[in-house]
C-alpha cells in the first residue's frame, strides 16, 4: 500500500508543500532582550513546523519499516492529511492500516483494541505463523514443524508467493532449513544462517510441479538438518498465495500445523501488541477528527460509518482494562476523555455516559488525594493534552466546566513547581525518564510562553498537541503565571492515602529542592512493585545557563547511572525505598536499598552532579570536572556545586557494603557523564569480575543535602564546610534505623525506618511529624478548592 501523493512528490517539493506557519527566531535567554513579540499562535506554528517535519519523515520511511509504525503515529498521519492537505484519500489509506491491524476476533480478550506496533512479527495484518527453536532447546536431525493446506486447483499458471523473515544473522550453516513444499516436494528453501532480519518476498513458479493436478497440498516447514543444543531461531511466514487456488493471504486458521520430533515448534503469533494506552492515544487523536466537521466530512458517508463503528469498538475495549486505574493518571485521563469524545462524536450515548461517569470518579479521587502520577515532566504533557481535548471538544457545558477546573488545577501544580531559571518544573517526579535534566511539559510551556526558547526536538506522537489547540482553546490565567514566577515558594501536596508519599518542594532565586518518601509504585493491579524510573529527590541550581542539569540520587546495578543508554522503553535504576524529610532547602534521606536477587557485577549509589557548574568541590577542594578522572572520597565526604547565586551540597552519612564488600567512594568524571554535562560521587557497594546474584536483603544509604545562596567560590567553600560540620546522629536497633541532623539554621530533621516491616516509620521537623495540609498548598494557601 502506498499513498499516491507521497510517491509523486520529490523530497524538496514535499517539504515545501507541507510547511505550516512561519518559523520564528529563537528567543534570547531568560531576562535578555527578545528579538520579536510572538503570540501563542506564532509559537504553536513554530511547534507545528517541527512536528509536521517529523510526520513527513515518518511517512516517507514507514513502508521501509525502519521507524516503528504504531497506530498512534498513523493517527497523526490521518489528522495531518485532513488538516494540512484536505486529502481524505491519503487519510483513509492511513486509517485502513490501523483498522487492518485492529483486533477483530470477538472471542479475543482484546477484541477491538488497536496495536502498539503495527508491524512486529508479521508482514501485514493481525497475526501469522511463526516457527521456532527456543534457547537451550536440543533438537535432532530430521525434527521439524510444518503448516499445510490442501486445496482444489483451477487452470494454471500457478505461482506460490509468500513473505518470510528469520531472526538469525550469525553465519552457522547447515542446521536450520526453512522450506516451501508442494505435494511434499521442496520447491524453495533457504538455510537460516547469516543475512539480515529483514523481510524477503518470495515468488516461485510451481506450474510444472502441479501440471495435470486438480488439487494440491502446500506446506511450509522448519527442518533440522543437524541437531542443535542451543541455537535459537524464529522464522515468520505471512501473506501466502497460490495463483489458481483459494490460497490468498488467508488467516492462519486456514492452515493445519504439525510437528515431527521434539524442540521445533510452530504457533500463531500476534503481529503487534493490542494495548489500552495505544488504543486510547489513537482514539484521542481520532476523536479530534470525529468531533470536527471540517475534517470528518471529508470522508465519504460509508467511510464515516466505518470510522464510527471501529472507534466505538476500540473505545469499548478500554472500558474495563485494569491499566486505567485512578492513580495511573495519564492512562486514566486518556481512557476517560476518549470514551467521552468517541461516544459523543459517534452518537453512542451509553459510551459517552460511561466515560463521563469514570471521569467523575477520577475527579473525586483527585479532589481527595491529589495527582497520583505527580510532577512528571514526561506525562504532564499527556495529561494536559487529554484535558485540553476534553475542554475543547465536549459539548455539554457542565462537563466542559469540569475539564476547565482540572486544567486550572494542573496548571497551578505546574506553576507551584516551576523554576523560572530553568523554564521547567522542579522537584520530585513519579515517573521521569531524564535523571540528569528534565524539561517538561515542554510543548505546552512553549505555547504559553513559559519557555522562551524553541524546543530541542519534536515527535510524530505530539501531533495531538496541535489537535488539542484546534478546539475551544484553554490558556492558563495570569494568576498561574504570577505563582510560577513567585519566590520563595514552599509547596506541599498529597499524592496518595499513604502520607509518606506527600510531596515537598522549595524554590527560591534560581534554586529548587524537592522530595518525597517514595519509590513510585506501579498502580496497575498485579504490578505493585516500584517503577524504577522515578526521581524521588531532585535539586537544582541555575545561573545564566538554563540547561544545567539537576542533582539526583541514582542507585545503579550494572546500568548506566546517567540513564542515557538502556534497553526497553525507559531507563531503569534500582529503587530507593527512601524516607525523606525536608524543610526549605534542607533535606535528610534514608535509602533502604534491597539488592537481594539482583544479578550484577556492580552496585553503586550515585550522587549526580552537573559537571558544567561554575565549580564542584569534594570535601571543600575544587575538582576539575572537564576531563576524565577520579578523585578519592570517603564515606563521610561532602560534594558541593556552585552555579549562579546558589550552592548545592550533599554529605554522605552512611553507605553499607553488599555481601561483605567494603564500600569504595570516589568522585567520578567519565566520558558518558561529560557527554551530558554530568559527573558523580559514586559509592560502590559491590563489585565483582562476573555477574553475581546478590544475597544481602538490605543496604542502607543515608544522605544530608542542602541548597542555599552563594555567589563566589569562597562562599561555596563556606557552604560546604557548614554542611560537613552539621551535627548528625544515627542509631540502629534490631527493628529500627533512624537518623537525625541539626541544620546550620538550627532545625532538627529526623527520619526512621522499620527494618523488619520494611516501612517508613517517621519523618519529623523539630519533633513534629510532617504532613501536607492538602492536595496542593503553596506558601500556606490551599489550592484544592480549584477542583470544587
Amino acid at each position: 500500500m502506498k499513498f499516491p501523493r507521497w510517491t509523486t512528490l520529490g523530497a524538496a517539493v514535499l517539504a515545501s508543500a507541507l510547511a505550516v506557519g512561519t518559523a520564528v527566531p529563537a528567543a534570547a535567554a531568560p531576562g535578555g532582550p527578545r528579538p520579536m513579540t510572538l503570540t501563542w499562535e506564532d509559537r504553536l506554528d513554530e511547534i507545528a513546523t517541527g512536528i509536521i517535519t517529523e510526520v513527513d519523515a515518518f511517512q516517507t520511511a514507514m513502508f521501509e519499516r525502519t521507524p516503528v509504525v504504531t497506530s498512534r503515529r498513523l493517527m497523526s498521519v490521518v489528522a495531518h492529511e485532513l488538516a494540512e492537505h484536505s486529502d481524505p484519500t491519503a487519510a483513509w489509506e492511513a486509517l485502513q492500516l490501523v483498522f487492518d491491524h485492529q483486533t477483530m476476533e470477538p472471542s479475543h480478550p482484546d477484541y477491538g483494541a488497536m496495536p502498539q506496533d503495527i508491524w512486529g512479527n508479521c508482514w501485514y495484518g493481525v497475526d501469522c505463523y511463526q516457527f521456532s527453536v527456543a534457547p537451550s532447546t536440543p533438537t535432532v536431525a530430521g525434527a521439524s514443524s510444518l503448516i499445510s493446506r490442501t486445496v482444489d486447483l483451477d487452470a494454471g499458471p500457478h505461482v506460490l508467493s509468500f513473505d518470510v523473515k528469520d531472526s538469525v544473522t550469525a553465519v552457522q550453516a547447515n542446521y536450520h532449513l526453512f522450506q516451501a513444499l508442494v505435494d511434499g516436494q521442496v520447491v524453495w528453501e533457504r538455510d537460516v544462517s547469516g543475512g539480515t532480519t529483514d523481510w524477503e518476498h518470495v515468488s516461485v513458479d510451481v506450474s510444472s510441479a502441479l501440471s495435470g493436478s486438480t488439487s494440491t497440498t502446500v506446506s511450509f516447514r522448519l527442518l533440522e538438518k543437524r541437531g542443535v543444543t542451543n541455537f535459537p531461531v524464529k522464522v515468520s511466514v505471512d501473506s501466502m498465495t497460490l495463483t489458481g487456488s483459494p490460497i490468498a493471504d488467508d488467516a492462519p486458521g486456514a492452515w493445519t500445523p504439525s510437528q515431527t520430533g521434539a524442540g521445533v515448534g510452530v504457533a500463531v503469533v500476534a503481529n503487534g501488541t493490542p494495548e489500552i494506552n495505544a488504543t486510547s492515544f489513537s482514539l484521542l487523536l481520532g476523536a479530534g477528527i470525529l468531533n470536527a466537521p471540517q475534517y470528518f466530512t471529508q470522508f465519504t458517508a460509508a467511510q464515516q460509518q466505518t470510522i464510527r463503528e471501529r472507534f466505538v469498538l476500540a473505545s469499548r475495549s478500554t472500558a474495563d482494562a485494569s491499566h486505567a486505574q485512578l492513580g495511573y493518571t495519564n492512562a486514566r485521563l486518556l481512557r476517560d476523555v476518549q470514551m467521552i469524545l468517541v461516544g459523543q462524536g459517534a452518537g453512542d450515548t451509553a459510551l459517552y455516559q460511561d466515560g463521563v461517569d469514570r471521569w467523575r470518579d477520577w475527579l473525586d479521587y483527585t479532589r481527595e488525594w491529589g495527582i497520583r502520577e505527580y510532577g512528571s515532566t514526561v506525562y504532564y504533557g499527556i495529561d494536559l493534552g487529554a484535558l485540553m481535548m476534553g475542554y475543547g471538544y465536549v459539548q455539554d457545558p457542565v462537563v466542559r466546566e469540569e475539564f476547565r477546573k482540572a486544567l486550572d488545577f494542573f496548571w497551578y501544580d505546574i506553576a507551584a513547581n516551576y523554576l523560572p531559571g530553568r523554564e521547567t518544573m522542579a522537584g520530585s517526579s513519579a515517573r521521569e525518564y531524564d535523571w540528569t535534566h528534565s524539561n517538561g511539559p515542554a510543548y505546552f510551556l512553549r505555547v504559553e510562553d513559559w519557555r522562551t526558547r524553541p524546543l530541542d526536538s519534536y515527535s510524530v506522537f505530539n501531533y495531538q498537541v496541535l489537535v488539542s489547540y484546534r478546539g475551544l482553546v484553554y490558556h492558563p490565567s495570569p494568576a498561574h503565571r504570577t505563582m510560577a514566577l513567585a519566590s520563595p515558594k514552599i509547596v506541599e501536596a498529597k499524592t496518595d492515602p499513604n502520607r509518606f508519599l506527600d510531596r515537598y518542594t522549595y524554590i527560591e532565586n534560581g534554586r529548587a529542592m524537592g522530595s518525597t518518601s517514595e519509590s513510585f509504585t506501579n498502580v496497575i493491579p498485579g504490578m505493585g512493585a516500584p517503577t524504577p524510573y522515578d526521581k524521588a529527590i531532585s535539586i537544582s541550581a541555575v545561573g545564566s545557563d538554563p540547561t544545567v542539569g539537576t542533582v539526583s540520587f541514582v542507585p545503579s546495578a550494572g546500568t548506566d547511572p546517567y540513564g542515557k543508554t538502556y534497553s526497553g522503553s525507559a531507563p531503569l535504576h534500582a529503587p530507593l525505598y527512601p524516607v525523606t524529610v525536608q524543610k526549605g532547602g534542607e533535606l535528610l534521606t534514608q535509602l533502604d536499598l534491597r539488592p537481594a536477587g539482583v544479578r550484577t557485577a556492580s552496585f553503586e549509589t550515585n550522587i549526580l552532579i552537573p559537571s558544567v557548574a561554575e565549580a564542584v568541590l569534594v570535601d571543600g577542594n575544587v575538582v576539575d570536572t572537564s576531563v576524565v578522572g577520579e578523585t578519592p572520597a570517603t564515606l563521610t565526604s561532602t560534594v558541593t556545586m556552585w552555579e549562579g547565586d546558589s550552592c548545592v551540597a550533599v554529605r554522605v552519612l552512611r553507605a553499607d557494603g553488599i555481601d561483605g564488600h567494603t564500600v569504595q567512594a570516589a568522585f567520578v568524571v567519565d566520558q558518558p557523564g561529560l557527554d551530558v554535562g554530568m559527573a558523580r560521587l559514586a559509592l560502590t557497594q559491590f563489585e565483582s569480575a562476573t555477574r553475581t546474584a546478590l544475597v544481602a536483603d538490605r543496604a542502607a544509604v543515608t544522605l544530608y543535602a542542602r541548597t542555599g545562596p552563594c555567589a563566589s567560590l569562597a562562599e561555596a567553600q563556606t557552604f560546604a564546610s557548614q554542611t560537613a560540620l552539621a551535627k548528625i546522629s544515627q542509631q540502629q536497633s534490631a527493628t529500627v534505623h533512624s537518623s537525625a541532623v541539626t541544620t546550620p539554621g538550627g532545625d532538627l530533621l529526623q527520619v526512621g525506618t522499620d527494618i523488619v516491616a520494611r516501612e517508613q516509620l517517621f519523618r519529623k521537623v523539630n519533633g513534629v511529624a510532617v504532613l501536607a495540609p492538602s492536595i496542593l498548598t503553596v506558601n500556606g494557601v490551599d489550592y484544592s478548592t480549584v477542583l470544587d
